[in-house]
């Protein structure tokens, strides 16, 4: 689901300055991975559905374990950006994957970033987002590239 934006009005605070998002994407969460699959940032929308994808995978919530599908998911992104990094080929890594849960969906999204610099300071992004099972996610659950 693209977000549409409001035209911006005239007023004094930075805050009417910024473009209104159409709908309040509160379920989405973010984690940022480095290359040595380091946890570097974890938000509580995303610490929620790792625990719900655990639950699903496991049958019961683990604290700190990340679930298997989210480790192939970084496994694949790392794979790909280190193929890509060594052959001096800077774009970034975009894949996707559905999986379905009792009454919803949860589509993880992954950016394998880059970096100049080195192997070493690759960034991994994952955003998760649960979707209602009566939307249709917006493509299968097949690599993006």
């Amino acid at each position: 689901m693209t977000p549409t934006y409001s035209t911006c009005s005239g007023g004094s605070d930075a805050a009417d300055q910024m473009p209104a998002l159409a709908h309040d994407p509160v379920d989405v969460g973010l984690a940022v991975f480095s290359s040595s699959a380091q946890v570097l940032y974890l938000d509580q929308p995303a610490r929620r559905l790792l625990k719900r994808l655990n639950v699903s995978e496991k049958g019961y919530a683990t604290d700190g374990a990340l679930p298997l599908i989210l480790t192939e998911l970084y496994d694949e992104l790392l794979r790909v950006v280190c193929d890509r990094t060594k052959a001096h080929c800077w774009t970034c890594v975009s894949l996707k994957r559905v999986i379905p849960m009792q009454g919803l969906w949860i589509v993880l999204r992954g950016v394998g970033l880059p970096d100049r610099q080195g192997i070493e300071r690759l960034r991994i992004v994952l955003a998760l987002q649960e979707i209602d099972s009566c939307a249709e996610p917006l493509q299968s659950p097949q690599a993006e590239q």
